[in-house]
């Protein structure tokens, strides 16, 4: 009589890195990663069209969860657990034996264009829907845009989100600055042309009242008698 003995419960956990595992199989994964990503950002902009905000926003950060570690350099272990390709001790000392990720310290070119592309993306028209909802967080919209521009110094739509927010915030000279910049890029953009005229007008207010509390300062000092 055979006794058949009962298979063991699939692993949850990671499974290590095969000897012999190839950078391609490691490309594949990350190709997968980055695939999903611009889904779900597609996702948010049909979310976004149809004027479901929380959806956008949802699918938004999903796609941010996806690219998250797929950095140029490739030096956070934690990227090989969450390609289920386990640890080996640090990228950049790796060689593709067995227990060890692949000796694959940058990424293509063509990748690195993707991700920047999809996290701009996501970055940006978060911030975008930020700005919709009844209550904006205007200094979560300055930090989305900080990000875009910390990579892209040029991007307008960054440049006027993150001016709007700071003239909401009351800091209308920089939110001058911002949007200043921003209209260099898109001379033609009417919200920018109009919060560009709203910031000026404010600081001239503020200089205004500024000029009236000096002057007025400076004429009840030379009224006073000498003692």
């Amino acid at each position: 009589m055979t006794i058949k003995m009962a298979s063991s419960p699939p692993s949850t956990s990671s499974p290590e890195l095969e000897e012999g595992t190839s950078q391609e199989v490691v490309l594949a994964k990350l190709w997968e990663r980055v695939t999903k990503a611009e889904e779900y950002k597609t996702n948010g902009n049909e979310l976004y069209n149809s004027k479901d905000i929380r959806g956008a926003i949802g699918k938004y950060h999903r796609a941010l969860l996806f690219i998250r570690g797929l950095d140029a350099n490739l030096q956070r272990n934690s990227l090989w657990y969450q390609l289920g390709l386990g640890v080996g001790g640090g990228v950049e000392n790796c060689d593709g034996g067995g227990g060890g990720a692949p000796s694959l310290t940058s990424l293509p070119e063509e990748m690195q264009k993707k991700v920047a592309t999809v996290e701009q993306g996501c970055l940006n028209n978060l911030a975008a829907c930020i700005l919709l909802q009844e209550d904006p967080n205007y200094k979560r919209v300055i930090s989305y845009c900080d990000r875009v521009l910390a990579s892209s110094p040029g991007n307008p739509k960054a440049l006027y989100r993150k001016g709007c927010s700071l003239y909401h915030l009351k800091s209308y000279e920089e939110a001058y600055d911002c949007l200043k910049k921003a209209q260099q890029i898109s001379k033609s953009d009417p919200n920018i042309r109009k919060y560009l005229t709203m910031a000026k007008e404010k600081m001239e207010n503020i200089n205004n009242a500024q000029r009236t509390m000096y002057q007025g300062m400076f004429n009840k000092s030379s009224t006073q008698s000498d003692e």
